[in-house]
């Protein structure tokens, strides 16, 4: 399944649309804290690093790219780059 737009909604909410019309509707704070990445999730035993209560409510998408064919990479208002997400986990989601 692939995205056919992404919307911003509001300062920390963005909604993708996806080719079969779906609508996902993400609110940034809860997307940051689903990252995957090396840096918030241990690689070897799957353990959260990430403290969900340091991920600031008002934290924001600086920048989203598109990673191939298969992923979107989320720059964010805190600093955090090194995420990528998936588009199965962000239908998912």
């Amino acid at each position: 399944m692939q995205p056919v737009k992404l919307e911003q909604n509001s300062a920390t909410d963005f909604s993708i649309h996806w080719e079969d019309g779906h609508i996902s509707k993400y609110h940034s704070a809860d997307l940051r804290r689903a990252c995957a990445c090396a840096s918030c999730v241990n690689e070897w035993t799957g353990e959260k690093q990430l403290d969900d209560k340091k991920v600031p409510e008002d934290i924001h998408p600086v920048n989203i790219r598109p990673a191939g064919n298969y992923a979107l990479h989320i720059q964010w208002s805190d600093g955090h780059a090194t995420g990528f997400y998936s588009f199965e986990m962000l239908r998912k989601l």
